[in-house]
Order: structure tokens, then C-alpha cells, then sequence
């Protein structure tokens, strides 16, 4: 029996034994009566009983559901080692020369305004940091949470593929778009302060953020609305999307993918059963934890992007380090895929060849699969 039944049962148990100590000479129609208001009792000692309840007397049952979550994440890995190997290797390779090449020409970027390297330079960290969080969730078993990443590492290589093939007055537009998307924010958050119990602006924050978007309004021609919108002349549409920019780029055959990403971000009804945690599953079941299976996609794409990213910025001021770095990344981030799809088969069928060689249940297999250690 969980914690709060236990507490609830003990809670009301109490109260029931000091209203029958109270009233010993009640009969049988009189004690239900006397039940119901007793019930109706515990409830208001609950709500003061319970929050501490359930604050001291988890610890045991946390430790414990961490052992666990440990164990799996070991089991995981061992299953995955290979594909988990070259994704932190792709990342590795990425985070050190994107780091050379940003400070390599930095200060001739800066002297010469080139606003295309340096929206590069902020894109590229922002992939890394969202990449290395699909590797974290991995990791821990969440590959429809790492599928979810996806979606912004995607939108990421788009946006730095665009820039990269983009003018200058583009760059430009799309670093200055921040100040003007932080002013319709702020105006947006005092709206709803008082009620969400916030903090507003202060009237001198707000005319700080006005100003600056004035200078930049008459520096770009024009205000720079939300999304987009600074993509607008690039693309010769009034209201620009993501889907232009990968028609633009050639890469709009990933919005099918960029699609099916997105209902695990959104609210959508999506059944158990289309989960990648639920892949290999032998029967639906309400997945709300971690899961070994499902992580061919989100390796293969997330590598796949990087890339992209990686060949937006290094291929700007190139050298021969970068192209060197850019290619290695390429040919690793198509082996990924492939070594991700062949794992996932082979230790498939291994599993499958063990619960028909033993012929026992899969239920017993998975507790005996967490006793034996398996390569």
C-alpha cells in the first residue's frame, strides 16, 4: 500500500476510535452516521498531517527508485555503448573546433561587420547546448523527450543554414530581432503580473527596451515582429515561417520529421502505443518513465544536425581545419544511424532468441535481464 493510503487509513482509524470512545453506546444506524462525519473530520486533519507525511517518509522509497533508475541507465548504456560513443564523440569534435574557429576570427569578423559570422557564433553553442541535452535524456532512457530536442536543434540548423547562404542586412536583422521580441514581451508580462502574482517591469526598464528598438527601427528600416519576421525580405514573403526557410535552405524534406517531432511537444492526442519508448513493446501500456528502446531516430537525426550546423559555420571564413572537422562530423553522423539501427536489431533479436531458447515470459526475462550482465 502506497503513502497517502496508508497515512488516510491511519488518519481516519484515529478519528473513528476517539468518536467511538466518545459515544460507546451507539447503535449500528447511529455509528455509520457517525462514520461519515468522521470521515468528513479526518479529511480536514489530513490536509494539515499529509504534506509532512509525504515529505519524511519517501526517503526510503527514493533511494530506492534511484538504485533503479541508476541500474537502468547502466543497462542502457551497455545496450546503446557504440551509438552513445560516436554521438559524444560528433559532439566533441563540434564543441572544440566550433570553439577554435569562433575565436580564430573573432576580431577580424568584428572589424569587418560581418554579422553573418557572428549570428554563426551564437547559433552554433546554442545547437551544442540542445544537442548535448538529447544526449542527456538518452541517457536516461527518453527518447521521445530527445525526439522533442530535436525539433529545436532542427529549427537551429535551418535558421544557421539560411544566414549562411543569407546577406549580410539578413544577419543583421535577425540579431537585432532579440531586442524588439524582449520589449513585446516585457509589455506582455506586465499585462499579466498582478494576476500570475509577478514582479513588473519597472516604466523606466520598459522605455530602456522602447528606445532601443527605435534605434534599431531606424537603422533597419522597420520594426522586426515575432518568429520570422526577419527573414521577411530574404524570403519575399510578408509573413515568413520555418517552412520557407527550408525551402529556401533545401532542407524541407525534414518537415514530415519536424512534424512528427512536434506531437510529442504539443498537446495533441498521440495514443501509448506511438511512443518510440514503446517500439518494442509486447502489449500498450502507459509509458511515464524510461525506456532502452526507440533510439535509432533520435541518434541518427540529432547527428544529422549537427552537421548541418556545423557545415553552416565552419564552411563561413573556412579553413582547413574546419572544412577537415566539418567532413569528419559528416561521415560520423551517417555511421551514427547506421550503427544505432544495427544495435537495435541485433539486441532485439538476442532478447527475442533468449525468451524462446529459456521459454519464459517476458516479464521474468526483464527482472532476469537486470541479474545477468549482458554484453
Amino acid at each position: 500500500m502506497g503513502i497517502i493510503e496508508d497515512e488516510v487509513l491511519e488518519t481516519i482509524e484515529k478519528e473513528l476510535e476517539n468518536a467511538l470512545k466518545k459515544h460507546p453506546e451507539l447503535i449500528s444506524d447511529e455509528l455509520e452516521t457517525v462514520t461519515e462525519e468522521t470521515v468528513q473530520s479526518s479529511l480536514a486533519a489530513l490536509f494539515e498531517v499529509m504534506p509532512d507525511a509525504l515529505e519524511k517518509s519517501p526517503r526510503k522509497t527514493v533511494r530506492k527508485g534511484r538504485r533503479l533508475q541508476l541500474g537502468f541507465e547502466r543497462r542502457c548504456y551497455r545496450r546503446w555503448r557504440r551509438a552513445f560513443e560516436l554521438y559524444e564523440i560528433i559532439c566533441g569534435v563540434a564543441t572544440e573546433m566550433g570553439e577554435n574557429h569562433a575565436r580564430e576570427h573573432f576580431e577580424a569578423s568584428e572589424e569587418e561587420r560581418d554579422y553573418i559570422f557572428g549570428a554563426l557564433t551564437h547559433l552554433h553553442p546554442r545547437m551544442l547546448l540542445v544537442a548535448n541535452e538529447i544526449g542527456a535524456l538518452l541517457r536516461t532512457g527518453f527518447p521521445d523527450g530527445a525526439l522533442a530536442r530535436w525539433r529545436t536543434l532542427h529549427e537551429i540548423s535551418v535558421v544557421a543554414m539560411f544566414i549562411s547562404q543569407s546577406d549580410q542586412e539578413t544577419a543583421k536583422r535577425y540579431l537585432a530581432s532579440f531586442q524588439f521580441n524582449a520589449y513585446q514581451a516585457a509589455v506582455q508580462f506586465n499585462e499579466y503580473a498582478e494576476r500570475a502574482n509577478l514582479t513588473p517591469f519597472e516604466a523606466e526598464e520598459i522605455e530602456v527596451m522602447r528606445n532601443a528598438c527605435e534605434a534599431f527601427k531606424k537603422d533597419l528600416g522597420g520594426a522586426i515582429g515575432r518568429d520570422y519576421d526577419w527573414a521577411k525580405e530574404a524570403v519575399g514573403k510578408a509573413r515568413p515561417t520555418l517552412f520557407d526557410l527550408e525551402e529556401a535552405t533545401g532542407l524541407d524534406h525534414w518537415r514530415s520529421r519536424y512534424r512528427w517531432a512536434s506531437q510529442h511537444t504539443h498537446a495533441g492526442h498521440r495514443p501509448i502505443d506511438k511512443l518510440l519508448g514503446m517500439v518494442e513493446a509486447q502489449k500498450p501500456v502507459n509509458l511515464v518513465g524510461s525506456s532502452n528502446s526507440g533510439f535509432v531516430d533520435p541518434f541518427s537525426m540529432a547527428g544529422i544536425s549537427i552537421g548541418i550546423c556545423c557545415a553552416a559555420f565552419f564552411a563561413r571564413r573556412s579553413t582547413m581545419d574546419s572544412v577537415v572537422a566539418m567532413k569528419s562530423i559528416e561521415v560520423l553522423s551517417d555511421r551514427l544511424g547506421q550503427v544505432a539501427l544495427r544495435l537495435e536489431a541485433n539486441t532485439s533479436k538476442r532478447q527475442q532468441n533468449l525468451s524462446a531458447a529459456l521459454g519464459l515470459p517476458r516479464c521474468i526475462l526483464d527482472w532476469f535481464g537486470k541479474l545477468v550482465k549482458r554484453p
